[in-house]
């Protein structure tokens, strides 16, 4: 136990002397959530402004905001118009840039100039990765058997209404979006809907908030829950939110545990683009099921699923990242 203190007091030591911290980093807690929900709306209103603008002269489409009214209304309507569906990603991809990885990179820069915040140097054991990807095949049907039960919690009528006249319409969005005719449109589809929103979103949540939550509360697993809720509460879907807040949470330990913000993104980005290539894969008669379907799972498979789920993150907290005092990199978030 001396040892492994003298070790940490070292670590310390080293950080303090080779990357001190700015001003920014003593702010209280409050006043660092005020800053990084200012940065992703500037962020996000200044992509989406330039996305829309950038619409006319790529795709040939006039109004961005009778395109998006469109989309929002009646997105059917749109089926098989490539244009004004590739506009629409366009959008969506600029949107992603400008909300989760301009604003992670600016707060890491702020809260950390000559350091490395969201950990983007530390590579991870590769049987993290492994582990990692394998718990989010794993919770599929967990996360199946979780949206079944959120899809039949009971609300007030006119609550309910709404929030389902609000799933409805994204879902048939995400339809409109999954529809790939093409190779082009698939490779599109995985940078817009696979790559790209799972590399801004652990950027942010992971690399940011998280890291946040346990500099200020110092409890990694309080740390971890909070962000998964604050994760899937933004996704604005109330009929996925236990399902999206359990995958939140395997992202988090898979983050906690590896000591890189590298694992959690490449698991994020599996569970992305499997779902579109088994989407292609379906649309070209090679395979059989529809990830769309919106069966039952059977309980017993969610449970099974539960119980892998918990034994897969044990596994990583067994493999999980020690730190290496030569390596000089900052132990707070993981003591």
């Amino acid at each position: 136990m001396g040892r492994y203190l003298l070790m940490i007091s070292k670590v310390r030591l080293l950080q303090g002397m080779t990357a001190p911290r700015s001003i920014a980093s003593k702010w209280p807690l409050p006043l660092q959530l005020l800053f990084l929900v200012v940065l992703i709306l500037s962020f996000s209103s200044v992509f989406t402004l330039l996305a829309m603008a950038l619409i006319k002269p790529i795709y040939g489409i006039l109004g961005a905001d009778t395109l998006l009214a469109e989309a929002a209304a009646n997105p059917e309507s749109l089926s098989g118009v490539d244009s004004k569906i590739n506009a629409l990603k366009f959008i969506q991809l600029c949107t992603t840039l400008g909300t989760f990885l301009f604003p992670a990179f600016m707060y890491s820069f702020v809260q950390d100039p000559m350091g490395d915040f969201i950990r983007l140097k530390q590579a991870g054991k590769p049987v993290l990765f492994g582990l990692a990807i394998l718990g989010m095949l794993c919770a599929v049907p967990m996360i199946g058997m979780l949206y079944d039960w959120n899809r039949n919690v009971q609300l007030p009528a006119d609550i309910m209404q709404t929030v389902k006249r609000a799933e409805d319409q994204a879902s048939a969005l995400t339809h409109l979006f999954l529809e790939m005719p093409s190779y082009a449109a698939l490779f599109f589809n995985l940078l817009v809907i696979g790559i790209m929103p799972a590399i801004g979103e652990e950027f942010l949540f992971r690399g940011v908030l998280q890291r946040l939550f346990q500099d200020r509360i110092r409890n990694a697993h309080i740390a971890i829950w909070l962000t998964a809720v604050i994760f899937s509460l933004v996704h604005f879907q109330f009929l996925g939110f236990l399902p999206r807040m359990i995958l939140g949470g395997i992202l988090g330990y898979a983050f906690y545990y590896s000591g890189s913000i590298w694992v959690p993104v490449v698991a994020h980005a599996f569970n992305n683009s499997a779902q579109v290539i088994m989407a292609f894969l379906f649309q070209q008669g090679i395979i059989s099921y529809n990830v769309e379907n919106t069966e039952s799972t059977p309980i017993y498979l969610g449970i099974l699923s539960l119980f892998i789920s918990i034994l897969i993150i044990a596994l990583m907290y067994r493999r999980r990242f020690v730190f290496d005092v030569s390596k000089q990199v900052n132990p707070d978030e993981y003591t």
